[in-house]
């Protein structure tokens, strides 16, 4: 008997593995349910770890939004995501005159253009790269029509360097084209002169290139250049073009620069008396937003949580049941001299064994489940998601999470097995 019980110590770990996959099909069913369940978890921590970071990196640069007339929180969201005009354009005009005011540091244009391949063509100047802390990696920024800078998975898509060159664009803008001797740049191709460092927001999925450009590839209109009225801080605005006068061009949005905080407290109340111009604070309009879906963080957590309860639930019945069918299997061990102790670590490390075996099946889960979204994202989106591997990130979050599962469900199965009376099973009708 003694050499029996010491003998099983050192085989028990692997004594728990035949016992668990000895009824496999309660096995796999448990072991998916709690994979399941795990990369679920591992999915919500990463998305509430990147979310706050990716959305601080977008909103760089921009303290004070103007564009046309309309919702604040639309312009605001397609001036982070760069996708698509929010209703409206402005006329270039609009730049040089808000310049002009004492209370503005810095105006930069941005034009929400066409599409190049699925790749997103936006026109701008060059402090917007300064503004937006944007680095080069390779090349110089644009300096003439029709020399881009792209974004980290732009040039990665697309497969261009600097010096490469590319013609057309997939869905041209609205708004104004530019004037007279414009039409000959339409057939001449853009010229990549730079690359952009991976910045982790929509600047990675962008082509960035002059208005010109842009302005080069629209329909003809003829806006009329705006003026400001009078009586910012006893600033008189200054006047805009006669009535009828051709734009220049048009534009979606201009980041502003305020000089200081009075400078923005006086700034945002008078540009939004203007008829045609809305001004915003991306940061207040997100934070608007997020104080209005406070409670979906505490929702979806509460999801997890009985996401996972349900699935311990269904695990540990499985395992139960499994254990059950095996009970005759504990006899003869304590028959056999095994102790009460070593006989109750058998569910203890069943439980483990499953635990590492969801651990890791949650891992590649996790991992595939991020490959697939990077793979039907759209190319400006993709700075959401990053560009590595996120299933190690919570490796040991989940993993005691993992721990805490396994020791919760092998508690009463451990303690039958260490209750279990030996006498009684061998009696006849046990």
């Amino acid at each position: 008997m003694r050499r029996a019980g010491l003998a099983i110590g050192p085989t028990l770990p692997w004594l728990a593995w035949r016992h668990l996959w000895s009824r496999p099909q309660y096995a796999a069913m448990s072991l998916l349910l709690l994979s399941l369940a795990l990369t679920a978890a591992s999915l919500l921590m990463q998305l509430t770890r990147q979310m706050p970071q990716r959305l601080e990196r977008a909103m760089q640069g921009m303290e004070l939004l103007v564009g046309p007339k309309g919702d604040p929180w639309r312009q605001t969201l397609s001036a982070i995501q760069l996708l698509n005009e929010p209703g409206g354009t402005l006329p270039y005009e609009t730049v040089p005159l808000l310049r002009g005011l004492p209370q503005v540091s810095q105006a930069v244009p941005v034009l929400l253009g066409g599409r190049h391949r699925a790749f997103a063509v936006v026109g701008t100047e060059a402090p917007f790269l300064a503004l937006r802390q944007a680095q080069l990696a390779q090349g110089r920024c644009f300096e003439h029509v029709m020399e881009v800078v792209l974004g980290a998975d732009a040039a990665e898509g697309l497969g261009l360097s600097v010096g490469s060159e590319f013609s057309g664009l997939d869905a041209p803008g609205r708004g104004s084209a530019g004037g007279v001797g414009r039409a000959s740049a339409i057939q001449k191709p853009f010229l990549v002169v730079g690359i952009l460092a991976r910045q982790g927001s929509a600047l990675d999925g962008l082509i960035l290139t002059d208005l010109s450009s842009l302005w080069a590839q629209r329909q003809p209109a003829t806006p009329v250049a705006p003026s400001l009225s009078a009586g910012l801080n006893g600033v008189e605005g200054q006047p805009g073009s006669e009535a009828g006068e051709e734009s220049l061009g048009d534009i979606s949005h201009v980041l502003v620069s305020p000089a200081g905080e009075e400078a923005l407290g006086l700034l945002l109340p008078w540009l939004n008396a203007q008829p045609h111009l809305q001004a915003a604070v991306p940061r207040e309009e997100i934070g608007r937003m997020a104080a209005a879906l406070g409670w979906l963080p505490m929702l979806l957590k509460t999801l997890l949580v009985l996401l996972l309860l349900c699935a311990w639930l269904a695990a540990f019945a499985l395992m139960l049941q499994a254990q059950e069918q095996r009970r005759q299997d504990l006899v003869l061990l304590r028959v056999l001299g095994a102790p009460a102790g070593r006989v109750a670590l058998l569910p203890l490390l069943e439980w483990l064994w499953l635990a590492a075996l969801a651990l890791l099946l949650a891992w590649g889960l996790s991992e595939l489940a991020w490959m697939s979204l990077r793979h039907l994202a759209a190319p400006e989106q993709l700075h959401w998601l990053g560009t590595q591997g996120h299933g190690m990130q919570h490796g040991l979050l989940l993993g005691l999470l993992a721990t805490l599962l396994a020791t919760a469900g092998a508690a009463w199965p451990a303690w039958c097995g260490w209750r279990l009376q030996v006498s009684r099973m061998l009696q006849p009708g046990e």
